[in-house]
């Protein structure tokens, strides 16, 4: 459930996005427009709402219910856990063997098991860590929408049955006078002869009600011939429209999304381009006094409403003619303007749709083409772990030349410990490289040797790699420290090892090797300066690689 909350509220959220901009750019359109492509665009916006689950399209991750929340995995990631559960297998074999692990092994594992397994934020783990306090949190906000989703979806259809109920026991056939009147609209506009009509005490409006077998309900005190052949009309367009299965999609929708304002006020807007519309279907074939005559029997309503306003029954299902006075006022102008048969092509409503597919599909959480997103922003990557692959650094596109790498394992080195992470995006490319060799004395001697003589020039100067023994857990030559969220250093071991270390742009919680290894004040934005031997200045005077 909380997967399925989850996926409702980014669609939620970008709804409403798309509702501001919407409403926004209709500000801009012709408004004889307007309520045309409002019905057009509510009817997707209701459908989106409603279908807030994931397709199942290529590269979409879903997630069984009730399983624990997580973003889709990086590369980086995916490799890591399939490499360490080899480890944890190697381990259990040597242990079953009775074969003693190195320490910097059982070090590895223990530090990246405690990385794979945080995510506190500083808090300490246990029942009252901030991933538990989120998990509560986020588990009785799902419960409570659905709740209340729930509570508003049964209310509302027991209120719809037991109107329909009333109508069964209550409702009056028209008289035979009334019903030549009704057969008249259904000549005239050819649609409605399936649709029965009765007459109902206690209502204050006449409305249409059902879907499979529609009625018309008429109040008992609307009585006059021409008013009711205005009503008949107009709620014969209301059902040839299928406004019924409108608003059935509308309600649904809004018992979903029952906490978002601009939901609940898009949907109002809606339903009064409906009433537009239907209004400019009955009246756009007849002469100006007419039109009076209908406007006429819209304040006759209106009227009949005011007085029957203690016993007026309202439901969600329902198309009724009842509306506030400037709702009404709005409707008695579009039907006098000369203009109202003027109208806009569902196509025009193409772009909006799209828009909103964009924004609320693309985008989503966990919705349809998160994975092609992230295949387009960062690329297919590179990864192996293979020493013998070692120096050939697939697609590497950093920052640096890995000066501080040697270009090939030496002799007297034996390489322990190796991975090479890139991955392309299409901003700032990701990369994580990790070799850890141990060395023979005179090997190791050579090493310290290279590593103090690199050199770069720039602009006819020289610049050598830093030993720096201040920001690290233990000595390390420099080559670039914190420019452009890169780090590139050898630390100095104990036992003659080097562990030489890449990193651009990767966050702690990517880190790979032992945390140790990094920097000591590595993520947490504390360095005010840089260093990197391509670059010599940062900007604004400061002189690169004054720590």
């Amino acid at each position: 459930m909380k997967i399925l909350f989850l996926n409702m509220l980014s669609v939620s959220f970008f709804t409403t996005v798309f509702i501001g901009l919407f409403c926004l750019i209709c500000r801009m359109v012709n408004r004889r427009w307007i309520s045309a492509l409002t019905w057009t665009v509510g009817i997707f916006v209701g459908l989106r709402l409603l279908f807030f689950v994931p397709v199942p399209l290529p590269y979409t991750i879903t997630f069984p219910e009730g399983m624990q929340m997580e973003l889709p995995k990086t590369l980086l990631e995916q490799r890591r856990e399939e490499y360490l559960e080899e480890k944890e297998k190697e381990k259990l074999e040597a242990r079953d063997n009775g074969q003693q692990q190195t320490e910097s092994v059982k070090e590895w594992l223990t530090r990246r098991a405690e990385a794979l397994t945080e995510g506190n934020f500083g808090f300490p783990a246990g029942p009252f860590s901030a991933e538990a306090l989120s998990e509560v949190l986020l588990s009785a906000a799902a419960r409570i929408w659905f709740a209340v989703c729930l509570f508003l979806i049964v209310f509302r259809f027991a209120g719809y049955f037991r109107l329909r109920f009333l109508i069964f026991r209550k409702g009056k056939p028209l008289t035979e006078a009334e019903n030549g009147i009704y057969r008249r609209c259904v000549n005239e506009l050819r649609y409605g002869i399936n649709i029965r009509v009765k007459r109902l005490a206690g209502i204050s409006s006449p409305f249409g009600i059902g879907y499979f077998s529609q009625l018309i309900i008429i109040p008992e005190g609307l009585t006059d011939a021409a008013a009711l052949e205005n009503v008949f009309l107009h709620e014969i367009i209301h059902a040839r429209r299928f406004d019924n299965w409108y608003r059935l999609l509308l309600v649904l929708a809004q018992s979903v999304h029952w906490f978002n304002p601009a939901a609940a006020l898009f949907f109002r807007k809606i339903e009064r381009a409906r009433e537009y519309l239907c209004d400019r279907a009955a009246t756009e074939q007849r002469a100006p006094g007419e039109r009076k005559a209908y406007c006429e029997s819209i304040l006759a309503v209106m009227e009949m409403t005011g007085e029957n306003k203690a016993r007026k029954r309202q439901n969600s299902f329902i198309n009724s003619w009842s509306g506030d006075r400037e709702d009404v006022k709005r409707r008695l102008t579009e039907i006098l303007r000369a203009d109202s048969r003027i109208r806009v092509g569902k196509i025009a409503a193409a772009p909006f749709l799209l828009l909103l597919l964009g924004l609320t599909c693309i985008l989503a959480f966990f919705g349809p083409g998160i994975n092609l997103i992230r295949l387009f922003f960062e690329g297919e990557g590179a990864y192996t772990e293979d020493i013998g692959d070692y120096g050939e650094f697939e697609g590497f596109r950093g920052y640096s030349r890995l000066y501080i790498f040697p270009e090939t394992i030496p002799e007297g080195a034996q390489a322990e410990e190796y991975f090479y992470f890139y991955q392309d995006t299409l901003f700032d490319p990701s990369a994580q490289i990790y070799l850890e060799c141990r060395y023979e004395d005179e090997a190791y001697e050579q090493e310290l040797s290279r590593l103090s003589g690199i050199r770069e020039v720039y602009r006819g100067e020289s610049q050598a790699a830093r030993l720096d023994e201040g920001h690290f857990a233990v000595p390390a030559f420099v080559t670039i420290y914190g420019d452009n969220h890169c780090w590139e250093y050898a630390l100095l071991l104990d036992g003659n090892r080097i562990a030489y270390v890449f990193l651009q742009f990767q966050e702690p919680k990517e880190i790979a090797f032992p945390a140790e290894y990094l920097p000591l004040h590595y993520g947490k934005e504390t360095e005010g300066e840089s260093f990197s031997i391509y670059l010599f200045d940062v900007g604004d005077g400061v002189r690169a690689g004054d720590f």
